[in-house]
């Protein structure tokens, strides 16, 4: 009996561990290709890629959908100047 509840103490522990294993490697992941997307957006402003002077990276944090980031052209944001979009995992 002390058996089964040493060895069911170990598959929870295990379980919740790989749980937040996953969710913290989501995060960075995320975090890092956000870093990536702003550096994006700073490399095409330096070189002015695409004539554009400007380039901006909006955050999105949806309640009716999965949360996102786009990187635009210009000096202001609008839909029809997005060239990149992503969405962001859940945790």
């Amino acid at each position: 009996m002390v058996t089964v509840g040493v060895l069911s103490i170990l598959t929870t522990v295990s379980f919740l561990s790989l749980v937040s294993y996953k969710s913290n490697k989501n995060f960075h992941l995320d975090s890092e290709a956000v870093y990536n997307l702003i550096a994006s957006a700073q490399t095409r402003a330096m070189y002015q890629e695409d004539t554009y002077y400007a380039w901006g990276v909006k955050l999105t944090n949806s309640t009716t959908s999965n949360d996102f980031y786009e990187i635009f052209s210009g000096s202001s944001y609008s839909a029809s100047s997005v060239v990149e979009k992503r969405e962001i995992r859940d945790m």
